[in-house]
């Protein structure tokens, strides 16, 4: 059971005005800047399957399968004659992969030897150019890579409706309490060192894997950190 201890009521005099401003930053973000990313996620998707790309690396990604002694994750499922979902699956399984998209991204996979190099490298190029213009991709923490800025903005962003809402359910939560303890700006200190501290773990436990990370969670678990220290013997 989760109890929470509120100790007194909110009033205008003691409103959790910083907590208010990062739900508010964190709606604002998700609703008005990631709202176009599920269209160029999908153009980025239809170039994907109307370039060589499938015909060149999903094979390789099934080869490689059978090499490391894995299953073709596809197999599990019975997709109709014609069906391109098997493809996609397949695909989403292969971007999920960090061995192998390291591999790929590094020249291991398609050697500069082979004939199809040239036309494969271009349309590789064209289609991460394309997924990186969404502004999530282009914003969150990147596992191959350090950048400073990412390191910060990846903690304002989440991955669906899910995700925001019950990131800031408890950060409503927590905030009143923490906040009202702290202070503003303690308070506001506070959550942003546990969110790039928890950008700086992530990417210490990941580095050079594929993908990378986005949300409030690595700020609020530093919140619930403070909770436990402020309110642990209440």
């Amino acid at each position: 059971m989760l109890i929470i201890p509120i100790h007194k009521k909110v009033t205008t005099r003691n409103f959790p005005a910083i907590t208010a401003l990062l739900v508010l930053i964190n709606c604002l973000v998700f609703f008005l800047l990631q709202t176009g990313d599920d269209q160029v996620f999908e153009e980025a998707l239809e170039y994907y399957f109307e370039s060589v790309l499938p015909d060149i690396e999903l094979p390789l990604y099934r080869q490689y399968l059978i090499d490391s002694g894995r299953d073709d994750p596809t197999e599990e499922y019975s997709f109709p004659e014609g069906d391109t979902s098997r493809n996609h699956y397949l695909l989403i399984s292969m971007e999920s992969d960090p061995e192998f998209m390291k591999a790929l991204n590094t020249g291991l996979v398609v050697s500069p030897a082979e004939p199809d190099y040239d036309r494969w490298k271009r349309s590789r190029d064209t289609y991460e150019q394309l997924r990186e213009s969404s502004f999530t991709q282009h914003y969150l923490l990147h596992y191959d890579e350090f950048n400073p800025v990412n390191s910060f903005t990846h903690m304002f962003m989440h991955g669906g409706m899910g995700h925001l809402l019950g990131n800031m359910l408890f950060l409503i939560l927590l905030g009143i309490l923490v906040e009202g303890a702290l202070g503003g700006g303690l308070f506001l200190a506070a959550y942003l060192v546990a969110g790039l501290t928890a950008a700086v773990a992530s990417l210490l436990i990941h580095w050079g894997d594929a993908g990378g990370m986005l949300g409030a969670s690595g700020a609020i678990a530093g919140l619930m950190g403070l909770y436990t220290v402020l309110y642990g013997k209440r």
